[in-house]
């Protein structure tokens, strides 16, 4: 698993020390998901702060994307966004529009960590008892768990595994999850915050 590969820990470490330096501590990396269909991977950070402005997620993001450069992709936890007035209600189908509106949009990251996605992503694939070529959206690690996304047409479980982990594997509609992807794209950018487009 990518968790175990020391380069990637070391990676990560690093850049969470150094954007909580920038920010004076008031922004703290959160987590990470691997996106295999798009081959990169997503930081997620939160903000310590209860009351937050579009501005201030303009001003942050740009300063993470200095520091992680081109090899990641980054966003903010929901809940920071939340708390800059996006409405997460029917937010499916704001992503849907999304993924229409920003269709040309073009990935630009050059993810260094491509060949453990992707091995990631086949094992879990074959402990479910699934065919490896299977489009992949999102592998969420946590510490007991892992969560394996599958584009498909709705929100559904599909299989709930336990043993050393508990691997839930899910099916998530394609639209809505190219679209926050495409408008992420577009943010980074017009170096402006994803909040902008999610509101």
């Amino acid at each position: 698993m990518i968790t175990d590969n020391k380069v990637f820990k070391e990676k990560i470490k690093e850049i969470s020390l150094n954007v909580y330096n920038a920010t004076d501590g008031l922004v703290d990396y959160e987590e990470f998901i691997a996106l295999p269909y798009f081959e990169l991977i997503v930081l997620r950070f939160n903000m310590n702060k209860n009351t937050i402005t579009l501005e201030e997620l303009d001003k942050y993001e740009s300063i993470i994307y200095e520091i992680v450069g081109n090899e990641f992709l980054v966003d903010f936890m929901g809940s920071v966004y939340q708390r800059a007035g996006v409405d997460f209600s029917n937010f499916e189908n704001k992503l849907k529009e999304l993924n229409k509106r920003y269709q040309n949009e073009k990935c630009d990251i050059v993810c260094p960590f491509l060949k453990e996605i992707n091995e990631d992503k086949e094992e879990l694939l074959k402990l479910g008892g699934l065919p490896i070529d299977i489009p992949v959206w999102e592998i969420q690690y946590d510490e007991d768990e892992i969560d394996l996304l599958l584009l498909g047409k709705e929100s559904k479980t599909i299989k709930d595994l336990t043993g050393e982990k508990r691997i839930i594997i899910r099916e998530a509609p394609e639209e809505a999850c190219v679209g926050s992807l495409k408008a992420a794209f577009c943010a980074k950018r017009k170096k402006i915050s994803l909040g902008r487009l999610l509101k």
